[in-house]
């Protein structure tokens, strides 16, 4: 627990009723995730004060950690009813609507939340990390550079301007980023797998395996690090080690398409281009959750391009001439 704890613990003990003290230790009890208790906080203040908007914000914020959208969403409207220029409000309903896949009316709110409190740091950071998943590196390089400036100290912030940096192709800087929030924050498997990536686009192979061992060590189901080393056998030409990591991270995540694009890469490589067809095939279906599954969707379209200029042999037609045979 953090050591802020203690104090809010003890005031809360000598002031049971005030409805700050007690959110304020529902929100670290939260960060904490420890989420029964920050609910009884939460809930304790709105037993005394029905209308305590930033108890209905603490809510939703639990809520959202534990990815209940549905609950998160219904907490931040109950509190825009009590107060409509609550720019926290605004800013966790924006969250919801990204995960709920409304990157419009998420942008919408992410704006209400700055008009009303434009040092709105979380607010600032969040629409960046929304404009990084619809493509707009620059624009969110902006707004995690304005977050820093109003909060130095936060890893979520470098995370992301790391993450707007390899998006946008600056992997030195991202990498920089990344130490920056790992320094900061420790053991985390998201940023390790987020540097990984970052190392493996600067084609320092070796690093970024350590990066992504670590990640797996951390969280041994994680999805993304485990389709990321796969990427990095795939470089190191392990095909066999990567279509075992890139296997894995579908059964982990069967709606990845960066797994589908790389298991696809991998097939190929081993000369099995009816399986890598279906796998990019695959990859062209899927949803992209993120700038850099969109990326690889473009990619998996040109692939498959290039595979329907070759005749398959035995079928209708001959092979011209310089074109393969499947």
């Amino acid at each position: 627990m953090p050591p802020a704890f203690a104090d809010f613990d003890a005031a809360v003990k000598l002031r049971p009723s005030d409805a700050n003290i007690r959110i304020a230790r529902g929100m670290i009890l939260t960060g904490a995730r420890q989420f029964d208790r920050a609910l009884a906080d939460f809930d304790r203040v709105l037993a005394f004060e029905p209308k305590k908007a930033g108890a209905l914000v603490g809510r939703g914020l639990v809520f959202l950690q534990k990815g209940e959208n549905d609950k998160a969403l219904a907490e931040y409207e109950r509190a825009l009813v009590i107060d409509p220029k609550l720019a926290d409000a605004y800013a966790g309903r924006a969250i919801v609507f990204r995960n709920q896949g409304q990157v419009d009316r998420a942008m919408a709110d992410f704006d209400r939340a700055l008009a009303i409190d434009p040092r709105h740091a979380d607010a600032l950071a969040n629409r960046g990390f929304t404009l990084v998943i619809t493509g707009r590196s620059a624009e969110a390089a902006a707004d995690f550079d304005r977050a820093m400036e109003i909060d130095p100290t936060s890893a979520f912030v470098f995370v992301g301007r790391g993450l707007s940096m390899l998006a946008s192709g600056q992997t030195d800087r991202a990498v920089a980023a990344f130490d920056q929030a790992i320094a900061m924050s420790g053991d985390d498997p998201v940023i390790y797998t987020l540097r990984g990536r970052a190392l493996l686009a600067k084609g320092e192979l070796e690093r970024a395996m350590s990066d992504l061992d670590r990640a797996l060590q951390l969280k041994p189901a994680a999805a993304d690090a485990m389709a990321t080393r796969g990427f990095v056998w795939f470089k190191k030409k392990d095909y066999a080690r990567a279509l075992t990591d890139l296997d894995r991270a579908i059964a982990l995540d069967g709606s990845s398409v960066e797994s589908y694009f790389g298991r696809a890469g991998v097939f190929e490589a081993q000369g099995k281009a009816e399986r890598a067809i279906a796998d990019l095939r695959k990859a062209i279906d899927l949803k992209p959750k993120n700038v850099f599954e969109a990326l690889a969707q473009a990619d998996a379209k040109k692939r498959i391009q290039q595979f329907e200029k070759r005749i398959p042999c035995g079928g209708a037609g001959s092979t011209a001439a310089g074109e393969s045979c499947l």
